[in-house]
């Protein structure tokens, strides 16, 4: 007996000894240097929070990879190729959305309670959900939207065309060209109403939320689990058509060239103050125009317009998580309990997540945008902005090949060498070969 309890005592002793040195589950975490927190070098948040957890749970080793913010996407599919993907990754929406459309990800379903999937805003689960299911956890969104520069309606006597007297601020496309048509007959010197750009691939979402979905038509379909491209239809060539008959027949309105014109010089065009109405991101727009200091001082915000009996919509970029399926389950728990303790309980959150507008009820303010708070404009898109989200089909697996297709057809049509209907024929026919190609490998 006095054997049996010596035994015992040793296998005890060994087993403590032994516990401290067993391995511990590695979680390979990559992340873009996108949060800033003052008095921090780029990476110090993230270590932090990284620390903190694995306090919390000693036996997970958390490795923290900062990658690239442009290129860093180029590292993460050259590893999905050579199937060595990270646990983590840091993302947009669209790229998570491919890789589910692959099988690779893990959903965050086990660890997300109804009540906590009630709190995201309107809009957010339906825009980010795969099956009804979160491959996504999703740290806030970018939201874009239409701004007017309130100088140049003011000076032209188009503000009272304008939805500002509405809570929701919510407009119709005839209303849209009643104000442009309004801002382009005043002749202000180097002045015009609204410019779409087709030069450069950066004319993406907000062009074809405001000449397509805004009038009804559906880009893509899913039919028996593959995306079709279904956008040559009746409500499409109807939304080109409006636009285009504008530019023909209302000089002033657009600037000559259209089909010629890229990002920058439409930016340009902007800062110069010499656009009525300018699309682009929320957060770009707060920053660097809604100052009481600035040239362009009174810019106001507004959904996009849409045909009568259409939703406005908004599109927006996300800024999220996912975490690949590495055949671990231990790593892909722990993966998603850190994804989850990143994005909820990381210390000051609220001051480092620079740029990024929380999508959760539990998510607190940028301290960045505090200082707008007393905003009109800032207080309206907070409150409405999230309503109108819509999904601009960013994850359809040939997205980014339909949206340089449409562009460079869209310049045929609008200096009058394919009709809409034409045009669009073309792009959903090279789309679905795409397509095609894409379903057969």
């Amino acid at each position: 007996m006095k054997k049996l309890i010596i035994l015992s005592l040793v296998f005890l002793l060994v087993l403590s000894v032994a516990v401290p040195g067993m391995a511990k589950v590695v979680v390979n975490f990559w992340t873009r240097p996108s949060i800033k927190v003052e008095g921090l070098e780029l990476g110090e948040y993230e270590q932090r929070i990284v620390d903190e957890f694995e306090a919390l749970y000693p036996e997970v080793d958390i490795v923290l990879e900062m990658i690239a913010y442009i290129s860093g996407q180029n590292k993460v599919d050259f590893n999905i190729a050579a199937g060595t993907p990270p646990d983590i990754s840091c993302c947009n929406l669209a790229n998570m959305l491919n890789h589910q459309n692959a099988g690779l990800l893990l959903d965050f379903e086990d660890i997300l309670t109804a009540e906590y999937k009630a709190g995201f805003n309107e809009g957010v689960l339906d825009a980010i959900s795969v099956d009804g299911k979160l491959y996504y956890y999703p740290m806030g969104s970018r939201p874009s939207c239409m701004a007017i520069n309130r100088t140049i309606a003011e000076k032209a006597g188009a503000l009272d065309l304008l939805p500002l007297d509405r809570p929701d601020r919510s407009w119709t496309a005839e209303e849209f060209k009643a104000y442009l048509i309004k801002v382009a007959e005043a002749k202000l010197p180097g002045i015009f109403s609204f410019v779409m750009n087709f030069a450069d691939a950066t004319s993406h979402h907000h062009w074809r939320i405001v000449l397509l979905q805004g009038f009804g038509a559906k880009m893509f379909t899913l039919i028996d689990g593959k995306y079709v491209c279904t956008v040559n239809s009746p409500e499409a060539a109807e939304g080109i058509k409006f636009y285009i008959d504008i530019y023909n027949n209302y000089p002033g309105v657009f600037p000559k060239g259209m089909e010629n014109i890229g990002c920058l010089e439409a930016d340009t065009l902007w800062c110069e103050g010499r656009l009525g109405s300018f699309g682009g991101a929320l957060n770009v727009l707060i920053n660097s125009r809604i100052k009481e200091d600035s040239e362009n001082r009174g810019v106001t915000i507004v959904p996009y317009p849409t045909k009568e009996g259409i939703k406005n919509m908004v599109p927006t970029d996300w800024c999220g998580f996912e975490v690949f399926d590495t055949g671990d389950l231990e790593r892909g728990k722990y993966a998603k309990l850190f994804v989850k303790y990143f994005v909820d309980n990381g210390p000051d959150l609220a001051g480092a997540n620079y740029n990024t507008f929380p999508v959760h009820e539990d998510m607190a303010w940028p301290e960045v945008f505090k200082k707008y708070t007393d905003n009109i404009d800032f207080k309206w898109g907070m409150e409405y902005l999230p309503k109108y989200i819509v999904d601009t089909d960013s994850g359809t697996p040939v997205y980014k090949q339909f949206a340089e297709i449409f562009r460079a057809t869209m310049q045929g049509v609008i200096i009058g060498e394919l009709t809409a209907e034409e045009g669009l024929k073309i792009v959903e026919d090279k789309t679905n070969k795409a397509l095609d190609e894409y379903y057969a490998e």
